[in-house]
């Protein structure tokens, strides 16, 4: 996660804190974004992600 802030400047919350565990997942949230911001971000969460795997 410490990369996906620093290189890609995309923040997520790991799923154990919302007791989901059994498997790997990452909390994502864009609610409040504009359309355009929320794309973006979305966009450098893939690529993170990719980048990671």
């Amino acid at each position: 996660m410490k990369r996906l802030i620093q290189e890609h400047q995309v923040a997520v919350i790991p799923g154990k804190t919302f007791r989901m565990e059994d498997g790997c997942y990452l909390r994502v949230a864009d609610g409040a974004l504009q359309q355009d911001t929320a794309k973006a971000g979305i966009e450098r969460l893939v690529k993170g992600l990719q980048m990671i795997l």
